[in-house]
């Protein structure tokens, strides 16, 4: 699997299939789960100077897409996953910069 090359912000009305509506991404964390013989990097092409990570097993990454303004970082941490070779499993959570909504009406729209 790999990810095309994306940022993790959003300024126009962000909907998350995990419940969270007009918030941003203020951190993104990523864990490898395995050690990955072959491909499944993940590269950071704009950041300074340009960033490839081999995956590692426990290894943690934490970028920040955004500051405590909600101003945007994406194009620094724009950033995608290679192709796998062999099998590869991560870990991914990510900070919010609000609650996750409660309106059931909206979230059935997500």
């Amino acid at each position: 699997q790999f990810f095309a090359p994306h940022g993790d912000f959003s300024s126009n009305g962000t909907r998350s299939s995990a419940g969270f509506v007009d918030c941003a991404r203020l951190a993104t964390l990523f864990v490898y789960l395995n050690d990955v013989e072959r491909g499944g990097e993940t590269d950071f092409p704009n950041a300074a100077p340009p960033l490839r990570v081999t995956p590692s097993r426990g290894l943690a990454v934490v970028h920040f897409p955004a500051s405590l303004d909600y101003v945007s970082d994406a194009r620094r941490t724009r950033h995608q996953s290679l192709p796998a070779v062999d099998e590869k499993w991560i870990f991914a959570t990510w900070m919010w910069s609000g609650p996750r909504s409660q309106n059931l009406e909206l979230l059935r729209q997500l």
